[in-house]
């Protein structure tokens, strides 16, 4: 029994999966952002009038046109920064350090919410990376743990459709029989070998995750003892 089984992430090429996704989040965030950028609270914070910097254009319009007027408001502040308030002079006077204070209040309320849309794509990639490392790990240490849940013998043809859960993990997907008329898909790590048609296999009881039972398995050596049956 391979004790490595699902010891390898294929982190690359999850990332490489997860760029569209996290593509997706980025615009669902930006149009958020636009929706948001309109509203009093955010409007008001944008046309206080602060005489050390003002305005220097509306947000307005659909989602999509507000979102990047925001984007463009937010890069201009962080752009003309007034020199009172750099850092590298020191504001000398009640008036002066009042007006750093609103300034720097309102390109920190607007920075951050035109920073949503990176936070949803940060939040969606964190989710995918820590669910490769917590059901690869899982896997590895219930195969290594050599109890299985059934021992169950792999369908003509083997190799089953895919489904999102498999692309998404970079996993193969196969289809055993464990009892007559009972037939289960059985993921695989991307780099193992698809067994043949009539081996036995050693299923084990993955958990549930998005809401569907998954299960993981390897070929049936004699170290594998059956912990439940089918």
């Amino acid at each position: 029994m391979s004790t490595r089984i699902f010891k390898q992430i294929p982190w690359k090429n999850i990332l490489r999966r997860s760029i569209g996704p996290a593509i997706a989040a980025y615009l669902i965030g930006f149009m958020l952002m636009g929706v948001l950028a309109v509203k009093p609270y955010f409007l008001k914070k944008a046309e206080t009038h602060v005489p050390i910097s003002p305005i220097p254009f509306a947000v307005s319009g659909s989602a999509f046109e507000a979102a990047s007027l925001h984007h463009r408001l937010v890069w201009y502040y962080l752009n003309h920064t007034p020199e009172v308030c750099s850092g590298e002079s020191v504001a000398v006077n009640d008036f002066q350090r009042a007006q750093c204070s609103a300034f720097w209040d309102r390109v920190t309320t607007l920075g951050a919410l035109a920073f949503l849309p990176f936070a949803l794509a940060g939040v969606l990639l964190f989710f995918v990376f820590d669910l490769a490392s917590m059901r690869y790990k899982k896997a590895h240490t219930l195969i290594r743990g050599g109890k299985a849940q059934s021992i169950a013998v792999v369908t003509e043809p083997a190799i089953a459709p895919g489904d999102f859960y498999s692309w998404l993990l970079c996993l193969q997907t196969i289809t055993v029989e464990v009892s007559p008329g009972k037939q289960l898909r059985v993921y695989l790590p991307w780099d193992e070998s698809i067994p043949t048609p009539g081996s036995r296999f050693a299923v084990f009881n993955w958990g549930e995750t998005f809401g569907a039972k998954r299960y993981a398995g390897i070929l049936y050596t004699p170290h594998i003892s059956v912990v439940q049956g089918s």
